[in-house]
C-alpha cells in the first residue's frame, strides 16, 4: 500500500499547486484524525459529550487501534457535514463491534484491518449508517463464541473487564433491543454479577481497581 501510495503522489502531484493542495489536506486530515484518537471535551458541544466519552475508550481502556480509519471517516464525512446523528452512531457501533471482536474474542488484527477498510469505503461512497449498521451486524462475533471468551478473561484483563460491564449495563438499560449484541437485551447488570456477600476474592480484586467503591 506504501509503494501504492508513493506511485500516486508521484505521477498526479508533480504540479506545485495540486502538491500544495495535498500537503492542505493532509493538514486538515490530521487535526480530524487527532479529534477521533484525543479527543478534547471542547472539540464537541455539551449534547454530544457521549461521543467525547465513547471516542476516549478506543484508546483507554480498550486500546483497540484497529477502529481509527473508521472513525476518521466517520468523522469527515458525517460529522463535518453535519450529520451528527450518523457519527454518534457510528462511533456507538464501532465500539460495540470491536468490544466483541478484539477485545473479548482477540481477532485477529488482519481482519479487522480489511473490514475497517470496508467500512471505510462504504462512508466515502455515501452508503447510509442504516447500511453501514447492516455491515457490522453480518460480520459480528457469533454470541456463542462471545461468551465463552468472556469467560476466559483473567484478572490481568480487569480494567477492561469493568469497562465492558459498565458498557453491558449501560446499553440494556437505555435500549433493550439493542443494534449488535444480545448481551444487552435482558436488563443485564453489575449487581447480576456481583455476590451479594463479597468473599474475600472479591474485596482482593476490588481493590486493586482504584475506581473501585471502597
Amino acid at each position: 500500500q506504501e509503494k501504492k501510495l508513493y506511485e500516486e503522489v508521484d505521477r498526479d502531484y508533480k504540479e506545485s499547486q495540486k502538491a500544495k493542495d495535498l500537503i492542505d489536506k493532509i493538514v486538515v486530515s490530521s487535526e480530524f484524525y487527532r479529534v477521533c484518537v484525543a479527543p478534547n471535551d471542547s472539540d464537541f458541544s455539551q449534547t454530544e459529550q457521549e461521543i467525547v466519552h465513547n471516542l476516549k475508550a478506543f484508546k483507554t481502556p480498550l486500546a483497540i487501534i484497529h477502529a481509527y480509519p473508521i472513525l476518521l471517516a466517520g468523522y469527515t464525512y458525517f460529522y463535518k457535514n453535519g450529520n451528527t446523528s450518523a457519527f454518534k452512531n457510528l462511533v456507538e457501533y464501532t465500539l460495540r463491534f470491536f468490544i466483541r471482536a478484539r477485545t473479548i474474542c482477540v481477532e485477529e488484527p488482519t481482519k479487522l484491518e480489511q473490514f475497517a477498510s470496508r467500512i471505510c469505503d462504504m462512508i466515502r461512497s455515501g452508503k447510509t449508517i442504516s447500511d453501514i449498521k447492516i455491515e457490522f451486524r453480518n460480520e459480528q462475533n457469533s454470541e456463542a463464541l462471545v461468551l465463552a471468551k468472556f469467560k476466559e478473561k483473567t484478572k490481568s484483563t480487569i480494567r477492561r473487564d469493568f469497562f465492558i460491564l459498565e458498557k453491558i449495563n449501560q446499553w440494556a438499560y437505555g435500549q433493550i433491543n439493542s443494534d449488535l449484541t444480545t448481551l444487552a437485551h435482558s436488563r443485564k447488570s453489575v449487581e447480576h454479577i456481583m455476590p451479594e456477600n463479597l468473599t474475600d476474592e472479591w474485596i482482593n480484586d476490588l481493590q486493586k481497581d482504584p475506581t473501585a467503591p471502597t
